[in-house]
């Protein structure tokens, strides 16, 4: 059962960086610390010749980013391909015509048509998960606004958790660097917790190794009171759903009834979907003229392992 709150006041003190979007709580029950084991209930390891249309969704056209805000791409099933024990999703630089799509404006719904000059590949889960176990084991395309994401999304507080975005990151003088590419892992949750259309997020990122020269494992554990980033089993972040007053993070055992804690506002809260896609960033992020398309993110397996109550 999920702690019943009391909410006080906003909280977002300078020295409490880890907790982003800050709400002062008073807890009325103890936490409740689930240790029970993980058990395997997804698994897709890409062993056959063409999507399992059972289990993910092909996208086409514009799902998100209408205005090409960060994406120019168009999402095409071409451009996902199985083969040799792994799933490929491709950007190619193609030339697309008067292609049409639905968006929303105002209220409305309302069709627009442009033209494409890049296209990619984006699968979706069709099934929705909560807390549990959810790992991918890539190898991502190295290219100047090529950008590759593991990441979970669902309504109706537009929750998402970023398990790793690897985007194109810029010098100190806002020049791209080369550097950078493929080695800064990206790490974010974000929800819309008040449903008023602000959405509270807690973003974080390291510098490791050239994840586009081998395969690597990247691993989320998404318990009720806490989110925990995995690399190759080595831990690289935790985000907790409550911290004490000084902004450090609290256990579930550790939990008080009647106890003032801070609700970090960014912690996801409802069921997602596992999202596999590439993106073509716009402007100065775009790709250089003389890059070397079809770009491949190779994704060998994707496990989901539900924690019993």
């Amino acid at each position: 059962m999920l702690l019943i709150l009391l909410f006080l006041e906003s909280f977002n003190p300078f020295f409490c960086q880890k907790v982003c979007n800050g709400k002062k709580v008073l807890l009325i029950e103890d936490g409740k610390c689930n240790e029970s084991n993980y058990t395997l209930v997804f698994e897709d390891d890409f062993d056959g010749s063409s999507l399992d249309t059972s289990k993910w969704t092909a996208i086409t056209g514009v799902v998100r980013d209408p205005e090409h805000s960060i994406a120019q791409q168009w999402y095409s099933p071409r451009n996902i391909e199985l083969g040799d024990g792994t799933l490929k999703l491709i950007t190619r630089r193609d030339t697309l015509l008067n292609q049409c799509y639905d968006i929303w404006h105002n209220g409305s719904l309302s069709t627009k048509c442009e033209d494409f000059y890049f296209t990619a590949g984006q699968i979706d889960s069709k099934e929705t998960f909560l807390n549990g176990k959810i790992e991918l084991s890539c190898r991502i395309p190295k290219a100047k606004g090529v950008a590759s994401s593991f990441w979970m999304f669902g309504d109706p507080y537009s929750n998402e958790i970023d398990i790793f975005e690897f985007e194109n990151e810029k010098t100190i003088g806002g020049k791209f660097d080369d550097d950078k590419l493929c080695r800064v892992h990206r790490m974010n949750s974000r929800t819309d917790y008040d449903l008023n259309g602000q959405m509270e997020d807690c973003p974080s990122k390291y510098k490791g190794p050239d994840f586009s020269e081998s395969f690597h494992t990247f691993t989320l554990i998404w318990s009720k009171f806490k989110l925990e980033w995995y690399v190759d089993g080595e831990l690289k972040r935790t985000s907790a759903l409550f911290y004490n007053l000084m902004g450090q993070e609290m256990s579930c055992r550790s939990l008080k009834a009647g106890e003032p804690y801070i609700l970090n506002k960014a912690f996801p809260k409802s069921p997602m979907r596992i999202i596999l896609d590439n993106i073509i960033q716009v402007g100065s992020n775009s790709p250089s003229d003389d890059s070397e398309f079809p770009y491949y993110y190779e994704i060998d397996y994707v496990r989901y392992y539900r924690q019993s109550e």
